[in-house]
């Protein structure tokens, strides 16, 4: 007696052999392997430009707003520098008094 695989006397496939190469089925699933390599890629590109325009700016001297406030407190003459200290940045004294002897070594 012959013996035929189950999918000929029934003609049905198992789900294995019915994707071949041409089945929109078998192009639809997506490799994990492949998906996790380009995310990789793309944090790494990313990363990559941003360390690039970060370096590219690094010798430029770029004062914000609140540091050039700071150092022109920090300039002004002892009487000035003292009255706005007592009465407006109290909280800050520290800071600009050695902000002021960073600046001024000398006085």
């Amino acid at each position: 007696m012959l013996s035929f695989p189950h999918h000929f006397m029934t003609n049905q496939l198992s789900p294995e052999a019915a994707l071949t190469e041409n089945s929109p089925q078998a192009t639809s699933v997506p490799d994990p392997g492949n998906r996790i390599f380009v995310d990789i890629w793309l944090l790494g590109a990313v990363v990559t430009l941003a360390a690039v325009l970060r370096s590219l700016f690094l010798t430029r001297k770029s004062f914000w707003f609140d540091e050039g406030v700071s150092v022109q407190i920090a300039r002004l003459d002892w009487y000035n520098h003292v009255r706005i200290l007592w009465r407006r940045e109290g909280n800050m004294s520290l800071y600009y008094l050695l902000l002021r002897g960073w600046l001024h070594p000398s006085q």
